[in-house]
């Protein structure tokens, strides 16, 4: 059973982004807007995932386009993603990406703990769709860690691929 994006699950998310991204709400790109709403939903898939599903290989292809997008609202996206929890080869891929992206990346990190509790976009998520939270949302502490590991993350070598 594949996961299908539904026009209202669509709507929650773009407001949801407007939200959680205002200075961007204006001239968003549609590509990296469409490679978060894909990752957010394979984060969800994978909560139980389906026989036979491609999430792997859609979340590969989401932080792909994000890790190597020239648009700043990406560093946004990235930043957002880092509130679900990111285990294994998820979080992984997760760090590879954030390594190729600016020095704007690590304040946004900053500026999302520094807000945590206020305009979690994952919490938000979990709450619109009844989902449980604390399965699919990165604590508190979880969410630190990942802010100090954005300072120190393997960097990509010359063929873009992490160590």
């Amino acid at each position: 059973m594949k996961m299908r994006y539904s026009p209202l699950i669509t709507a929650v998310m773009a407001v949801i982004g407007v939200f959680v991204h205002p200075a961007h709400a204006i001239g968003i790109d549609a590509t990296e807007r469409e490679a978060y709403s894909q990752a957010v939903e394979v984060l969800v898939e994978l909560q139980a995932p389906p026989p036979g599903s491609d999430a792997s290989l859609r979340w590969s292809a989401s932080l792909k386009v994000l890790a190597q997008s020239k648009a700043k609202v990406a560093d946004g996206y990235l930043a957002d993603l880092a509130l679900f929890k990111l285990d294994g080869e998820v979080g992984s891929e997760w760090s590879c990406a954030a390594s190729k992206r600016a020095k704007n990346f690590a304040v946004l990190m900053n500026k999302q703990l520094a807000r945590f509790g206020k305009g979690n976009s994952c919490a938000q998520l979990a709450s619109a769709r009844k989902l449980d939270a604390q399965q699919l949302c990165a604590s508190r502490k979880e969410f630190e860690r990942r802010v100090e590991q954005t300072h120190r993350v393997p960097q990509p070598d010359e063929d873009g691929a992490c160590s």
